[in-house]
């Protein structure tokens, strides 16, 4: 049964979107309350999330990105957030999702945090080197983009002027700090 979860997991995830104009991913519509709910990520840790983009006319903000990780296989989901009238509680709709897989000790994954060009773009998840004594960590290995518009991740290409913010230098932030 493991060895068909894994396999079923590791399809599943095999087919996002990132690389396709149309969205393929097998989990894209699903909707969910609880991640754990979802079959292929039963046994998947929750690390945590963030809403993204910008507050709509309400106040609220549609769309956020979740962190899980099953062993050394991390898994970001880009997802709108649905409000019912008749439920205080929110339901996701998955929109995509990445898998990365076995990163060492001096790299971290980081969304909601992220710049471009000293621009706060909170859609760009990254993966980065970890420097702790600077106040950004520029030294960028991939990156992508939860393109709100298009409702899927995108692969940045050109990792020129991305960085993401150290949330824990506890220093005040200059908006023209490169990251020194």
């Amino acid at each position: 049964m493991k060895k068909f979860t894994a396999l079923t997991l590791t399809l599943l995830l095999s087919f996002s979107s990132c690389q396709s104009k149309k969205n393929s991913n097998p989990l894209h519509g699903t909707i969910y309350r609880d991640i754990k709910t979802i079959q292929a990520f039963r046994d998947y840790e929750f690390l945590g999330g963030m809403v993204i983009g910008s507050e709509d006319d309400s106040g609220n903000h549609n769309y956020a990105v979740t962190h899980i990780r099953k062993g050394k296989n991390d898994v970001l989901i880009f997802e709108r957030i649905i409000r019912r009238k008749d439920s205080p509680k929110l339901d996701y709709k998955i929109l995509d999702t990445i898998s990365i897989n076995t990163l060492n000790d001096s790299l971290e994954i980081l969304y909601g945090v992220c710049r471009q060009d000293t621009v706060e773009k909170s859609e760009i998840i990254a993966i980065v080197y970890i420097d702790i004594e600077k106040t950004f960590f520029n030294r960028v290995i991939k990156a992508w983009k939860a393109d709100i518009s298009r409702e899927k991740i995108i692969r940045i290409e050109n990792l020129k002027g991305i960085d993401c913010i150290n949330e824990g230098d506890g220093g005040c932030l200059d908006e023209s700090s490169n990251g020194e």
